[in-house]
């Protein structure tokens, strides 16, 4: 009884005469946005989503906003089920897809208006981190990875010597710490070339899910067996940009094996969350997914070489959900040389990597 009062509340709200504020991106997507809706603990359970999207149906109509359909950000998890899936209410995230080339930054002003709505904003969109620079198959290039070792006899592209010594004392560092198979690191990008006899070997298997159109583990992601594409929806996490190969490659490339180039971690298991497309550009919802997703698989380190230029407070929640569950957040300062702040670098306890010449 409770329920269907709390749903007739919901659906005769009138809009309120005051507007809140919602910062207009400098890049967003055109055909959907980002809806999150108060919390409400009657509705606290795996079952509430046909309620919650009843009211944002009945929010557009109210608003002559046309929705093609809605989806659900973070999906429950029954493998994972936590105290931190309510305190940071993700049951109440929604995507609402609307007509193409909407105007977004005024629909989610309409939306914003509704006594049932904490805030809805554009779903922001960022892009990889520096240029594509495709990893090719045979560590004899090792010699060429002058931030892990730099000898001074690498050339910059003016043609002059490096700096002997500039780089991240990489030899010393394995002396003491080579890696642990029990870490998993969560790349979050374009995917990774999964045949490349490199990585091949270092791709961290989701053994409770089999190929076979079904969620079998229950976490709220279809053959999820190396990970997931947050960008397309499916499960192929191949690489369509170069960008997270040669991200993954950095970090966990097989080392001394003669072929390729050397990884930093030599041990880790590497969980592919493509969350760039084939333009190495995302959305922030993707973003904000395959953070819920990797915190709640397992993930220990999560690296993000990616940015955007927009604030995000799905994102920002994504990030704390992640942070709670124990996860290393790892993302790049964009290698633009600059003071701008970029997401989610800016935000909170994220680790922030930049880059020398």
């Amino acid at each position: 009884m409770k329920t269907l009062l709390f749903l007739i509340i919901f659906l005769t709200l009138n809009l309120r005469d005051t507007s809140r504020e919602v910062i207009i991106s400098k890049s967003y997507a055109e055909d959907h946005f980002i809806v999150k809706l108060k919390f409400n603990p009657f509705l606290a359970s795996l079952n509430s989503n046909f309620i919650y999207q009843k009211v944002i149906y009945e929010i557009a109509s109210c608003n002559n906003i046309t929705v093609q359909r809605i989806k659900r950000i973070f999906p429950p998890d029954r493998k994972n089920q936590t105290d931190l899936y309510l305190k940071f209410e993700l049951e109440t995230y929604f995507l609402v897809y609307t007509d193409y080339r909407s105007d977004i930054p005024e629909i989610c002003r309409k939306f914003a208006d509704n006594d049932m709505v904490d805030f809805a904003e554009p779903d922001y969109i960022g892009e990889a981190a520096g240029k594509t620079n495709p990893v090719k198959p045979n560590d004899e290039f090792f010699k060429r990875q002058w931030a892990l070792y730099n000898d001074g006899t690498i050339k910059t592209t003016s043609g002059k010597p490096g700096k002997k010594g500039a780089d991240m004392n990489v030899l010393k560092g394995w002396e003491i710490e080579k890696g642990s198979e029990e870490i998993i690191v969560a790349i979050l990008d374009s995917g990774v070339k999964t045949d490349h006899p490199d990585l091949k070997n270092r791709l961290w298997v989701n053994k409770d899910e089999i190929k076979n159109g079904i969620d079998d583990d229950g976490n709220g992601f279809v053959d999820d067996i190396y990970g997931y594409n947050f960008a397309y929806d499916n499960s192929n996490v191949r690489d369509d940009g170069g960008h997270g190969t040669n991200i993954a490659g950095t970090i966990g490339a097989e080392t001394n094996n003669t072929i390729g180039y050397a990884g930093i971690d030599q041990r880790c298991k590497l969980m592919i969350c493509k969350n760039l497309d084939n333009e190495n550009t995302g959305e922030y919802s993707w973003w904000a997914a395959s953070l819920y997703y990797a915190a709640n698989n397992g993930a220990r380190v999560i690296n993000m070489s990616e940015g955007g230029y927009d604030f995000s407070r799905t994102l920002a929640t994504a990030v704390k959900f992640a942070q709670e569950k124990g996860c290393l957040i790892v993302a790049s300062m964009m290698n633009k040389n600059n003071s701008d702040p970029y997401y989610p670098v800016a935000l909170p306890d994220v680790l922030a990597v930049g880059a020398t010449d």
